[in-house]
């Protein structure tokens, strides 16, 4: 039962991680089959964790569809962005006085790689890279749940939906978002814990932002 229950984690962990990552996009079909050969297990912890998924709303079960990503509205989004912003940034101004310099540098690799790839309009590598970005420091962090939960948040939130607006328009609001990531580094560098709480919750997850999601 035990090995079961962590299965069903690992599995559970890692459609998250597809979701957050681009991989699995809204409205996208789950394939039981192929995720039971991909991962090398068997059906059950398979379905118990796609079960776990459909609960607490990251996806949906469809009658005749099975599962698939589930899709946000505006007024859902907005509500999540509030979630979020306090989770993101309770868990940043928690670890901020323990990021190291060899830290900071990663994620000012990561803050130039961004750009790199809005510049040449490589949306799914812009996705995974901002996920590395705050990942450096969320992993830092050492009660799990905050984390899980953080990342099922998240997960429900992504909507990959790029090539459906103006290119342009999508990529102004991607600068504009990893100019946040650099105002972050910033009061990381700074050991300015308060203010960086405070960015990330009022700032940068302001509610008032979420339609932001409707380019992603």
């Amino acid at each position: 039962m035990e090995q079961l229950t962590s299965l069903k984690k690992q599995i559970y962990a890692h459609i998250t991680d597809e979701i957050l990552n681009g991989n699995l996009k809204p409205g996208e079909k789950i394939n039981e089959a192929t995720l039971t050969e991909k991962l090398k297990v068997s059906r059950t912890p398979v379905r118990e964790a796609l079960i776990e998924l459909a609960t607490d709303g990251v996806l949906e079960n469809l009658p005749r569809r099975g599962f698939i990503v589930k899709k946000v509205t505006a007024q859902e989004a907005m509500k999540l962005y509030d979630i979020i912003g306090l989770l993101d940034g309770y868990i940043a101004k928690t670890v901020c006085p323990i990021l190291t310099e060899s830290q900071l540098k990663t994620m000012d690799f990561y803050l130039k790689s961004i750009n790199l790839a809005i510049d040449t309009e490589t949306f799914d590598q812009y996705l995974t890279l901002k996920e590395e970005f705050h990942n450096c420091y969320i992993d830092l962090f050492e009660n799990e749940i905050y984390v899980d939960s953080l990342k099922k948040f998240k997960s429900k939130l992504i909507r990959n939906n790029l090539f459906s607006c103006d290119i342009q328009q999508v990529k102004e609001t991607l600068y504009k978002i990893n100019a946040e990531h650099a105002e972050i580094l910033r009061l990381f560098k700074e050991k300015n814990a308060e203010a960086l709480f405070d960015y990330i919750k009022n700032i940068h997850w302001n509610p008032q932002n979420a339609h932001y999601d409707e380019l992603l």
